[in-house]
C-alpha cells in the first residue's frame, strides 16, 4: 500500500492531508508521486504523516518508499529514527494531546479529538444533542489520545435522564448506526468506582 492509498483509505484529499499532518503540500505531492523519496524525509514529516494517516512509521516507510533496498542498506539509521519518534509518540500518550482541527464545532475543542475521527464524534454529537434524555456524553480511551488508528472504535460513556432499557437501546441505535457499528457504549448509572474504565473515563472528553 503506497502513502496515496493510505491517504484514500482516510477519505481525505492531498490538501486536507497536508492541512492535517503540517506538511508543504508540494512536497506531499513529491512523495506521492515518487518525485521525492520518502525514506529521505525527516523525522518529523514521517511522524506528522503517521499521526495524520492512523498508521506506524514504519508503515509509511515500508510500503510506501520507491528504493525499500535503499532505505535499508543503513538499517541502524533506520532503527534509530523509528525508536525515537515511537518514544515521543508514548511520552505524549500520557498527556493531554492536541490534533490539527479537521472539522469544528463551536462548543466542543475539537483539537482533543484524533483528527479521523473528528467528523464521526461531531455527527454524534449533532444526533443526540437535542435528545432531553441525554444529559451527559463523554467521549474516552483511543480517540483522544495517540494510540488511536484509522480501525479504532470510539467508546463513548453516556449518562440519562431516562434510564430505562427502551431509552437506552434508542440512544445506543443513534450512537451505533452514525459509528457503522464501532462503538463501545458505557452507561453511566452502571458504572463502579472501583473499576478501572471508571479511571478512563474520569480523563475523558465532555462532549455534553
Amino acid at each position: 500500500m503506497t502513502l496515496k492509498d493510505m491517504r484514500t483509505n482516510c477519505g481525505i484529499s492531498q490538501a486536507e492531508l497536508a492541512r492535517i499532518s503540517g506538511i508543504n503540500l508540494r512536497s506531499l505531492q513529491d512523495y506521492e508521486q515518487g518525485h521525492k523519496p520518502i525514506e529521505g524525509a525527516r523525522g518529523e514529516t514521517l511522524y506528522r504523516l503517521s499521526m495524520a494517516l492512523g498508521v506506524s512509521i514504519e508503515s509509511i516507510l515500508r510500503d510506501s518508499c520507491v528504493h525499500v533496498d535503499a532505505y535499508f542498506k543503513d538499517e541502524r539509521r533506520s532503527a534509530e529514527r523509528i525508536m525515537a519518534y515511537e518514544r515521543a509518540v508514548n511520552k505524549k500518550m500520557a498527556t493531554v494531546v492536541h490534533f490539527p482541527i479537521v472539522c469544528d464545532d463551536e462548543h466542543i475543542d475539537m483539537s482533543r479529538i484524533y483528527p479521523t475521527k473528528q467528523r464521526l464524534v461531531k455527527s454524534v454529537i449533532d444526533q443526540v444533542r437535542p435528545d432531553k434524555r441525554l444529559n451527559k456524553l463523554i467521549l474516552f480511551g483511543s480517540s483522544i489520545t495517540m494510540r488511536c488508528c484509522r480501525d479504532s472504535d470510539i467508546d463513548f460513556a453516556v449518562g440519562l435522564a431516562d434510564c430505562s432499557d427502551l431509552a437506552k437501546n434508542e440512544i445506543s441505535e443513534q450512537i451505533q448506526t452514525i459509528c457503522d457499528w464501532n462503538a463501545d457504549i458505557l452507561w453511566l448509572d452502571r458504572l463502579v468506582p472501583s473499576e478501572r474504565v471508571y479511571m478512563d473515563i474520569q480523563k475523558g472528553m465532555v462532549l455534553i
